[in-house]
């Protein structure tokens, strides 16, 4: 018998309720008319959402911080946070090399 570590497997209820949840913790955020930085409409919001989702991700999407940070990426191509710029065409990650 192969010592295979088990799939970890979302329930269909639980991803929708967490992505439920997301959207409206995003829209807190980014709503223009009653966000904390208003910079898009609900339907941006969710098609944001929707784009980031699709995106092929090198860590599990979390729907935290992390993660709305990276849907304003894509509603707000320019803005850059911690090094991290994106939008459209995806991230591009800006290193600096510090010399001892």
């Amino acid at each position: 018998m192969m010592n295979e570590a088990p799939i970890p497997m979302m329930k269909p209820v639980s991803f929708l309720s967490d992505l439920n949840l997301f959207i409206e913790y995003c829209n807190d955020f980014y709503n223009k008319k009653t966000g904390m930085y208003p910079i898009a409409s609900r339907k941006e919001i969710i098609n944001a959402i929707g784009e980031y989702l699709t995106e092929p991700h090198e860590h599990e999407i979390q729907f935290d911080s992390f993660d709305r940070e990276k849907v304003r990426t894509i509603l707000e191509p320019s803005y850059n946070w911690m090094g991290v710029s994106g939008g459209v065409f995806g991230p591009t990650i800006e290193f600096t090399v510090c010399e001892e």
